[in-house]
């Protein structure tokens, strides 16, 4: 991400979904793949209601 950012390349989507792989690894879902993601996108709050993790 760093590359693309010193080339001029916004970096937020990817950032964002960073962010989302991350969340579903922190609540023990990691080993689920990439479709666990949309289940957090599509209830946001889940993943914090059971673990009691932070955003």
């Amino acid at each position: 991400m760093a590359a693309g950012a010193e080339q001029g390349v916004r970096t937020e989507a990817v950032a964002m979904v960073q962010r989302l792989v991350q969340r579903q690894i922190d609540a023990g879902h990691g080993v689920e793949g990439f479709a666990r993601i949309a289940e957090g996108v599509e209830q946001p709050g889940w993943a914090q209601a059971r673990t009691g993790a932070g955003p």
